[in-house]
């Protein structure tokens, strides 16, 4: 790596850090100039291409990678991921096997994984894979450390259970159809959600309290995120929870 090569690399790292794929990919391009032999600068290019919705640019950039480092498995993986995105499944299985080969514990081969087995309904596996999302680099700050333990399914026998979102209202409003399951199993369910929808969610069924996550919660047992819970209830296509509509808009907001 010349002098040149270190500055921009040193440049682009807080980038690559902070997500900022607009300004770090100009950057790299720039490193591949200058050294278009440099695996890594390729590997960094096609993640941040990726990461930009730029699946077909990023093939080609991580397509390089792997032939210029055969042994680095976050490169395979995020190559998977295009392919995938691309709708070339074939592809993108042959490189997500390669990144588990190479790394069997590589949080972000075990998340592609998990969506390319939810892709095709075999969901027993893939929600259990799922779990590896909190360990990956771009979603470990989804993991909400909370003192009190997360809830795998057992009898709840009165304790209150937090269910909390992660991702965004779609996925909010998608789970949280399981707030029944798990007052079924005899807990008061405390559900923390991001204040636009407090008056959609305020008569979800199975839900003792609201709370915006804005504010101070109260008092709670357990917890659990609203997308791990496919997996804890074992969902499969036939045991997706159906019962509908399991949200009404309040009569105030009809008129």
């Amino acid at each position: 790596m010349t002098v040149y090569t270190r500055a921009l690399f040193e440049a682009v790292w807080p980038l690559l850090e902070s997500g900022d794929t607009d300004a770090a990919i100009p950057l790299l391009k720039l490193a591949l100039e200058e050294d278009p032999g440099d695996a890594y600068f390729h590997y960094a290019l096609g993640n941040c291409q990726f990461r930009a919705g730029l699946a077909g640019e990023a093939v080609v950039s991580l397509q390089i990678a792997t032939r210029l480092d055969p042994n680095r498995a976050e490169a395979f993986n995020d190559l998977a991921a295009a392919h995938f995105a691309l709708g070339q499944d074939a592809e993108g299985l042959e490189h997500l096997r390669r990144a588990l080969t190479l790394d069997p514990a590589l949080p972000e081969a075990a998340e592609t994984d998990a969506i390319w087995l939810l892709r095709y309904g075999r969901f027993h596996e893939g929600w259990k894979q799922y779990e590896a999302r909190f360990r990956t680099r771009a979603n470990r700050h989804l993991w909400r450390a909370f003192q009190q333990p997360v809830w795998r399914g057992e009898r709840l026998d009165g304790r209150t259970i937090l269910l909390h979102g992660e991702q965004g209202l779609g996925d909010m409003l998608q789970f949280c159809r399981y707030a029944p399951l798990v007052a079924r199993r005899g807990g008061r369910v405390l559900l923390e959600v991001y204040p636009g929808l407090l008056p959609l969610m305020r008569h979800l069924p199975g839900v003792a309290m609201t709370v915006p996550n804005d504010r101070p919660l109260p008092s709670f047992g357990v917890h659990c995120s609203l997308l791990s819970l496919p997996g804890v209830f074992e969902t499969d296509l036939d045991s997706i929870p159906a019962t509908v509509p399991y949200l009404t808009v309040p009569p105030e907001k009809l008129s």
